[in-house]
């Protein structure tokens, strides 16, 4: 009652003001003396932070605090002192906090997550923007605005399509344009099926739930046929059972009676989940399942784990595997597997006494893996991302450790067990082992094997696997597996088909004689060098003619306007980003969700997911040459009527296109007429710029980074000169610029050249914007003088567009395509035969440098020894599979024959040569066993014999309008015991003529055979041997009918001579291009994953394809000099000689040790005392 009181009595005080006042300023002065103490402050802190956090509990309360105090700071920060202050104290604090190392890395991240999002709101913003303007462009009133809004619209719409349509029948993966809707009554009445036959029909073609049927089993179901790769077929995969579906890579091996062994590495070594890729071949070995078994504990439980490296021998340092492995999961899979089909035709069988013991009452600690144990071994392939240390460590690490005991175990090893289950067996070639690859991959086949019929291919089994909708084939290592599987049996295919080639004027041939083996081996075969390989995609004999078919186009077309390069961009992809997240996880996200994913988790779908990259690639160009060759498009008026594509790799493993472009009406470079070069600046201007644009996110793709790749020919680092000329100077306007002659180039204009690039270099890293008036006023420089010294730098002709300070590290681009591709590119006007030449080399014709020096490296080797034809193509076929490089990428190219080049015209080869010199094909035994004996019919019939009997209406034509303008219907009717071309061959006329390739015999060097080939070309005849060969004089039937034969030639192009220019700029950019190939090192592929080509394909090699070697024996030493020579051995040496003669003693063989060292460390002292120690000890029992 008191206190209430006084309550009452103190609020009726309050209500006067000046009361008021005084009290509050004595509460004050009260409580600054109790503040005085410590812990009373302390107290009241507490006691008001607890009262503040039970006021924020109340969400109303919350919010007008934080605004209260927004209002207070603002009010605050008026004033510019208390502003500075604020700034300073939060700096100091900010800088203390960051000495906390948790603290900044938090703070790191928080920024890239910031930044990350700030970008992906700027693609959408501008992706929305662009799709606005577009839609009320197709409203104007302009018909070709309107059209080419439609145009662009319809590719962006076509971004968003995806392999997500399932076929009830192959059940693969299709776009929506390769599918289309089930309907199976209208199928039955078409063809004509009763109930009972349909229904059987029906259960063949109907696998998988599903709407849809793809246009190739459609076709065949048309046809009333069971489509070759309906799942039907014995291409049904089985469900895997829980047992498997979590193994580990190397669990699943330890339950494969094959160890496939792959050196499969991240294609870029630091970066973040880099594409896999494959370098050498895959060496198969045969392992008992059992002693793998063998070498685990004894005992253990469900829980336990122990760490297992996996090794083709136990004395290499390196591991094929090693990882932290579950022994019960190994025996449950083994459990279900030794029951499976497979595994019992194959009588594989298990140790049922090991799988006993197995029991969870039992159990052992798990082994924890040490700092130090991550040293023991370096790894030559591992599924994951290697670290700094294991990248970097190339050199040998001690060499005291080939003096150990090969049963000793290194310190830090005792929780490691090593297994080699392969070690002491050979390899085995896997397409003579039924279900072979059932057998390398328990997980994903479980035992059961695919039962296909013989008309299936392995290629069919492949393309089937990658396209499935069970994605559980589409693993970079099955691709892997499967494309090198593939490349193999190619080239065992190549070389026996090369083997069937020959020369037609190797005498007559009867079919008995070439059914006899005997003569056919005393044949003269045709010696093509490393050209077998000409139908493995992407070697050098492949680029080859893609080269020489390229050539042809121009030839016959002209040089083409523009070079062109789209890049792949699946990490800025959003559409593919939600498609891989879709079918990986089964996560539906929006296109916003993923341009906020991470890097690392974009980057895990990419790398996992090979097949849906490639595939939308490939779509995503198919769509984007659509776009290109319609009218009021990218190029406008300008239509594209012809092209050439190359698919080329990355070195991160992703592909982008190569792309020569001919248009319509497109101004053409002279350089003698002034008219033309405005005209042609005034094209590039409409086409081609390198504009800074803030409000263009895409412009940041084109932003040059200069990387390994930009010096790789420069071994001086201080004076390192990027080879793509960036930074490029910056230009008022666009100017063609021709290089100085040599006579007129000056000290001052190479002084002034190396003024502005250091100028330029300057503005590529500070990024200024500077008029030009600034920079030659910087420079101190007229406008003259400063293109005079640019010309002085120049080796050809080039072009400079309009760039400012800001632009000089940004790549030329074009608008449109930029915005839709939404990837970096690059595009370029071609001005002449140099500047095309380089195009070739360089991005048409270029192969993997270090496979292309092995290749030539073995050519030379061969050449110089003598070594019969099958012994060549065994030596480099080997070369090719154990050398070359693939990405899983490449792979699913590879396996789905998606195109890697092509040419909007059909290229015909026609062989030019005498009759007598063209290497003509055998036909097949089972073509040849069905001729008469007495048959010379025994070779495949060629273009110029199909032309000599064509029909009598086409009698006027000229072997060469013939390919050009025609083609057959029916390429597979045998037409040997015709005299002119059945009904079943009706020639039609083609949409476009054809390019034509022939010898081009070159007048100078042989006039006699360059008339012959004219008249062969263009000249009608029906017999060539009497009517073209049989003349005497060629020159003289030449001029005689040189109206007929010039007619013809300027018809097909075959006087062009700007090939001719092209070539010889092309041997002078090889020649400089080879040079560089020279300086790049050839990389070692670890013997682990080499193999022989002849024993992988079954080939024999035959006693008669023995190659003998001569060898001279060392001269002998007497034990005296022998005793000397060991004297001067040092401490090391003498260790290395007493330990291999120590081998040999104990009979510890082989030795398998390796020598090596630089130049004049005593290796050849070394080997020579081996040599005489052990030969002495052999013969005289010496020690």
């Amino acid at each position: 009652k008191e206190r209430e009181g006084n309550m009452q009595s103190k609020q009726e005080k309050r209500k006067d003001p000046t009361y008021k006042s005084k009290e509050r300023e004595g509460n004050m002065q009260s409580k600054q003396e109790k503040r005085k103490d410590p812990t009373y402050k302390s107290k009241e802190r507490e006691g008001n932070m607890q009262s503040m956090q039970e006021k924020r509990k109340d969400p109303t309360y919350k919010s007008k605090e934080r605004e209260g105090n927004m209002q207070s700071m603002q009010e605050k920060r008026k004033d510019p002192t208390y502003k500075s202050k604020e700034r300073a104290q939060n700096m100091q604090n900010m800088q203390e906090r960051r000495q906390d190392l948790d603290y900044l890395e938090r703070e790191n991240t928080r920024r890239r997550s910031n930044r990350h999002i700030e970008r992906q709101n700027d693609v959408l913003r501008y992706r929305h923007n662009l799709y606005n303007k577009l839609i009320n462009k197709t409203n104007t009133v302009c018909e070709d605005e309107s059209q080419f809004a439609k145009n662009k619209l319809k590719f962006i719409e076509a971004r968003n399509e995806n392999a997500e349509f399932v076929c009830c029948c192959c059940e693969g993966l299709f776009f929506k344009h390769s599918v289309s809707s089930l309907n199976l009554e209208a199928i039955r009445e078409k063809l004509g099926f009763c109930e009972e036959e349909f229904s059987e029909f029906k259960s063949k073609i109907c696998n998988v739930q599903s709407g849809y049927l793809c246009s190739t089993c459609k076709s065949h179901i048309m046809k009333r046929r069971v489509p070759k790769l309906a799942t039907s077929n014995g291409l049904k995969f089985v469900e895997i059972p829980e047992c498997l579906k979590d193994i580990s890579p190397l669990e699943s091996r330890l339950c494969s009676p094959y160890l496939p062994f792959m050196c499969i590495k991240p294609m870029k070594s630091f970066s973040l989940n880099g594409q896999l890729g494959l370098r050498g071949s895959i060496v198969n070995i045969p392992i008992d399942v059992n002693s793998c078994l063998a070498m685990l504990p004894r005992m253990f439980d469900e829980m336990s784990t122990i760490q297992v490296q996996l090794k083709r021998h136990f004395q290499h340092k390196s591991y094929y595997m090693f990882e932290t492995i579950r022994p019960a999961a190994v025996c449950d899979a083994l459990r279900y597997l030794k029951d499976t089909p497979l595994y019992l035709k194959h009588e594989i069988s298990i140790n049922e006494n090991y799988l006993e013991t197995y029991s969870g009452t039992q159990a052992v600690i798990d082994f924890v893996l040490q700092d130090r144990d991550l040293e023991v071994g370096e790894p030559s392939n591992n599924l994951v991302e290697p670290t700094e240390e294991e990248i970097e460590s190339d050199e040998d690490t001690g060499e005291e450790v080939m003096l150990l005991d090969r049963n000793t175990v290194a310190q830090g090893q005792e929780n490691i067990h090593i297994i080699a289950p392969g070690q002491g067996k050979n390899p085995v070639a896997p397409q003579f082992i039924e279900n072979f690859d059932e057998l390398c991959f328990p997980k994903i086949f479980c035992g059961h094997g695919f039962n296909i019929p013989r008309n299936i291919t392995y290629n069919d089994r492949a393309k089937s696997e990658c396209r499935r909708v069970d994605r559980r084939s589409c693993n970079p290592e099955r691709l892997l597996f499967m494309a090198k599987q593939k490349i193999e049996r190619q080239i065992t295919s190549s070389i026996n088909v090369c083997l069937r080639k020959t020369k037609k004027g190797s005498g007559s041939m009867k079919a008995s004689d070439l059914l006899n083996q005997d003569f056919v081996n005393g044949l003269i075969t045709f010696d093509s060098g490393y050209s077998f390989t000409k139908q493995i995609r992407n070697s050098p004999a492949y680029l080859e003619i893609k080269k020489k078919e390229l050539l042809a186009t121009i030839r016959t077309l002209g040089k083409p306007t523009f070079f062109l390069t789209l890049s792949a961009a699946e990490t800025r992809w959003p559409e593919l980003l939600a498609c891989l997240a879709r079918m990986n996880s089964g996560e539906k996200i929006s296109i916003t969700e993923a341009l906020e994913m991470s890097n690392f988790d974009r980057t895990t779908l990419i790398r996992n997911d090979p097949v849906t990259c490639a595939r939308y690639f490939d779509h995503k160009i198919s769509n984007f040459m659509k776009l290109i060759r319609t009218s009021n498009s990218i190029f406008k008026t300008y239509i594209v009527l012809d092209s050439f594509q190359r698919i080329e790799y990355q070195a991160r493993g992703s592909p982008h296109q190569h792309l020569f472009l001919w248009l319509r009406d497109a101004p053409k470079f002279d350089i003698d007429e002034l008219d033309s070069l405005e005209k042609v600046v005034e094209f590039i201007d409409e086409f081609i710029t390198c504009q800074f644009d803030d409000s263009n996110p895409y412009v940041d793709l084109q932003k040059h980074k200069h990387t390994h790749t930009c010096y790789k020919t420069d071994t001086q680092k201080k004076q390192r000169h990027c080879r793509f000329n960036i930074p490029i100077a910056c230009m008022p306007e666009t100017r063609i610029l021709l290089p100085l002659p040599e006579k007129e180039k000056t000290e001052k204009m190479k002084e002034n050249f190396k003024k502005i690039e250091g100028l330029m270099k300057h503005y590529y890293i500070k990024l200024e914007d500077r008029s030009f008036e600034y920079v030659l006023e910087k420079l101190e420089m007229n406008e003259d003088d400063y293109i005079l010294a640019i010309r002085s730098s120049l080796k050809q002709v080039r072009v400079f567009l309009k760039r400012g300070t800001q632009e000089v590290g940004i790549n030329g681009y074009n608008k449109d395509i930029l915005c839709l591709f939404e990837a970096n590119m690059d595009i370029q006007f071609v001005l002449e035969e140099y500047g095309l030449a380089s195009y070739i080399v360089n991005y048409i014709s270029k192969c993997e440098a270090g496979l292309s020096k092995l290749l030539r490296n073995a050519s030379k080797d061969i050449e110089s020894g003598n070594v019969t034809l099958k012994e060549k193509f065994r030596k480099i076929g080997n070369v090719f599979l154990n050398g070359s490089l693939m990405s899983a990428q490449e792979a699913v190219y590879y396996l789905l024959c998606m195109p890697v080049s092509k040419n909007s015209r059909r290229v015909i080869l026609i062989n030019t040569g005498p009759q007598a010199e063209r290497v003509g094909m055998l036909k097949s035994k089972s073509k040849l066993s069905t001729l008469p004996g007495d048959s010379n019919d025994v070779f495949e019939q060629n273009i110029i014999e199909k032309y000599c009997k064509r029909k009598k209406a086409l009698e006027n034509i000229c072997l060469a309008e013939y390919a050009a303008c025609y083609h057959r219907v029916n390429k597979d009717i045998d037409d040997r015991n015709d005299d002119e071309e059945t009904d079943a061959e009706e020639l039609r006329l083609r949409g476009k003529h054809a390019i034509l390739r022939f010898r081009r015999y070159k007048l100078a060097k042989d006039p006699d055979n360059y008339y012959r080939e004219r008249l062969l070309l263009c000249l009608p005849f029906r017999n060539e041997l009497t009517e073209i060969e049989g003349h005497e004089n060629y020159e003289e039937v030449y001029q005689a009918k040189f109206e007929i034969v010039s007619r013809n030639e300027d018809k097909f192009g075959l006087k062009s001579v700007i090939d001719e220019r092209i070539e010889n700029a092309i041997v002078e950019v090889g020649n400089e291009e080879q040079e560089e190939q020279d300086g790049v090192g050839e990389y070692e592929i670890d013997p682990m994953y080499q193999v022989d080509v002849f024993d992988q394909g079954g080939i024999g090699r035959g006693s008669k394809e023995n190659t003998k070697t001569r060898y001279t024996i060392p001269k002998r030493v007497s034990p005296q000099a022998l005793q000397e020579m060991l004297s001067k051995l040092n401490t090391r040496q003498g260790k290395f000689v007493n330990y291999i003669l120590d081998r040999f003693q104990t009979n510890e063989l082989p030795v398998r040790i390796f020598l090596s060292g630089s130049a004049g460390v005593g290796k050849s002292t070394v080997i020579n005392a081996i040599y005489q120690s052990v030969t002495n000890y052999f013969d005289t029992g010496w020690e």
